[in-house]
């Protein structure tokens, strides 16, 4: 379950991000002559690895929470 939320927020934010990089480039290009086109496997390098940092972020708080006994915690 936290994985899962995670993923999506980091999903979301992602589309978001790459929105606003490809706004913000069109923008820069505008006002820079010459200014190149951010290269789109550039774009898709930086989603995969911020994807994978996100999930190994949410995977540590999962694998412990796994290790907490259910029944010492409804107790408590």
């Amino acid at each position: 379950l936290v994985v899962t939320q995670a993923a999506l927020r980091m999903l979301a934010r992602l589309v978001l991000g790459v929105a606003l990089a490809f706004a913000a480039n069109s923008i820069l290009r505008s006002a820079i002559e010459g200014l190149p086109w951010v290269p789109w496997q550039s774009l898709a390098a930086l989603c995969g690895v911020m994807a994978f940092v996100a999930v190994a972020a949410a995977l540590v708080p999962a694998l412990r929470a796994t290790r907490i006994d259910p029944i010492r915690c409804l107790r408590a």
